[in-house]
């Protein structure tokens, strides 16, 4: 856990204003996320104030809601089991933290496309 925190504190020193929408999410969503803000504080205040502020925003959209759509639904489109499935699944989700997908038919159209160009 102390290995985690600490990597975490790093990257949220070293990256949080840089990172993406679907990044920060995913590490304010993280158990140990508000523990590395209180290890962090004394250090950088103005930092954790700044990264806490932005989390309040980030929240309004969903920090890690359920995804929009599962291997299994890929699957019974055509897709075939494996590695690329996952990574695909991942940029879905990506997109879906972002924003960009907001309903499970914007993910599933998404999904065809990816499909059509890996075809």
């Amino acid at each position: 856990a102390m290995l985690d925190l600490l990597g975490i504190r790093e990257r949220i020193r070293g990256r949080w204003t840089g990172m993406a929408v679907a990044d920060r999410k995913r590490l304010a969503a993280h158990p140990l996320f508000g523990r590395t803000l209180e290890v962090l504080r004394p250090d950088d205040p103005e930092l954790v104030t700044a990264v806490l502020a932005d989390v309040v925003t980030l929240r309004e959209s969903g920090l890690a809601p359920p995804p929009l759509i599962s291997g299994d639904d890929l699957l019974a489109i055509g897709f075939t089991p494996g590695p690329t499935l996952g990574r695909i699944l991942h940029e879905l989700y990506d997109r879906q933290l972002e924003g960009d997908l907001r309903t499970r038919e914007d993910a599933m159209r998404a999904a065809r496309t990816v499909l059509e160009s890996h075809s």
